[in-house]
């Protein structure tokens, strides 16, 4: 095989010269360095501080502390490449956002430290040891070298309570501190227009992870390959990105369980395949699903699929700015009802955010929820809605989509079942 095509090998036969094509569009698109050229990340971060500096005004917020990973990049723009060190040890990379300075202070640990200091633009950058002892220390010093003395502080939700407490003994009684959580969940709800560049090349690697996964869906064939090979296809579009979850790949009666790790098990005819991949890009998340049919469908699987397909269009139909989340959960689950499906119909959300993480702002349909959450433009949800019935299979098609000012557009570009459909 030549030089141009040794990275266009799938495990699937047919078809090759549109899949090809397909993957090269989607590679000169989704590139790291395309990635990292094509986006002003300066720009991107900076409109995201504003974003929290405004929230915390309202709030009469005087500092910001985080340190999960998400949260750390998501005030600071810095990315490890693996999250290793992030992930590995939480505590290893944190920030301070002040409410009246344009940049945050970066305190990152020693692995990061040399790159972060040499090339990023953030100029206090500060080296914080791996154990959190002397973390309020460090933390009390940044502060008052901004002239921070007593205020309100949001901590991020991930916070240690032996952390929490030390950083309240350590900046005394004075301040008040308060959780983070909801003035994080509400800033990163929306996306500014240079994350949704990113949000754009992480959706376009999940769409060829889906398409290849549909490709490799056949009799005898077992699941965990089909998992394998759109996996495969990320690495091979990215090699810095790295899975949302392990490949969801359910087969048969697999599927009504929602089973969601794939198996040993050979896929077979007369079978539905629930398909859901994505991956982190650049630190975010995209993830979609689709269901396949293996040979000849019953009249009672064109009926389930029916139903879970025509409640999430009407789902995703349904989003526009200023349209309440629990509005869009109803018309999913109606239309489920209408159809005969109650009794089968999820048990889990209707849709969640993507951004940052899997679930982000806002989360629709959560069973308890009581909060309303207003549609935005700027968000990206993806629309769930499925139908597990035991003896027959699950379905639960997805779609990824961003609001707009005006309605939406969908991301996840990739046909449904037409078997089910006809």
């Amino acid at each position: 095989m030549g030089k141009k095509s040794r990275f266009w090998v799938f495990p699937v036969r047919g078809k090759l010269h549109w899949r090809r094509k397909l993957m090269r569009k989607l590679m000169d698109n989704t590139s790291p360095a395309a990635a990292w050229k094509g986006v002003d990340w300066k720009k991107l971060t900076n409109m995201n501080i504003q974003r929290l500096q405004s929230l915390m005004k309202k709030d009469g917020v005087d500092a910001l502390f985080v340190h999960h990973w998400d949260n750390f990049q998501y005030v600071t723009g810095y990315m490890n490449p693996t999250h290793f060190n992030s992930k590995g040890s939480p505590l290893r990379q944190s920030a301070l956002v002040l409410v009246d300075r344009e940049e945050p202070i970066m305190l990152i640990g020693a692995p990061d430290y040399y790159d972060a200091k040499n090339f990023y633009w953030i100029e206090d950058v500060r080296s914080m040891p791996a154990r959190f002892e002397r973390w309020p220390e460090i933390i009390k010093s940044a502060l008052s070298d901004y002239g921070f003395k007593k205020g309100k502080i949001a901590l991020d939700p991930h916070s240690l309570f032996t952390l929490i407490d030390a950083l309240k003994e350590k900046l005394g009684k004075e301040s008040v501190f308060i959780s983070a959580g909801a003035l994080l969940a509400q800033a990163r709800a929306v996306k500014n227009s240079e994350e949704i560049k990113v949000m754009r090349q992480s959706a376009a690697i999940a769409t060829a992870m889906v398409v290849t996964a549909k490709e490799a869906v056949k009799e005898g064939v077992r699941e965990i390959d089909v998992a394998a090979a759109a996996e495969a296809t990320m690495a091979r579009m990215d090699p810095l990105a790295h899975v949302a979850f392990k490949t969801v790949c359910m087969s048969g009666e697999r599927g009504a369980s929602l089973d969601r790790i794939p198996s040993y098990k050979v896929i077979g005819n007369g079978e539905m395949v629930n398909i859901d991949a994505g991956c982190y890009h650049m630190g975010y998340l995209s993830e979609f699903g689709r269901e396949v049919m293996v040979g000849k469908p019953t009249a009672e699987q064109k009926n389930l699929y029916r139903a879970a397909w025509g409640a999430e269009q009407a789902a995703v139909k349904a989003i526009r700015p200023g349209v309440k989340a629990s509005e869009i959960d109803k018309i999913a689950r109606e239309f489920i009802t209408e159809a005969g499906f109650k009794e089968f119909q999820h048990p889990h959300y209707t849709g969640h955010g993507h951004g940052l993480s899997g679930h982000d702002l806002p989360i629709i349909g959560d069973p308890g929820q009581v909060d309303e959450v207003i549609i935005e433009s700027g968000m990206v949800v993806a629309i769930e809605p499925g139908i597990f019935k035991p003896g027959v299979g699950g379905v639960r098609e997805e779609d990824v989509v961003l609001v707009t000012e005006t309605g939406h557009e969908i991301l996840s570009k990739v046909g449904y079942e037409t078997k089910l459909l006809d």
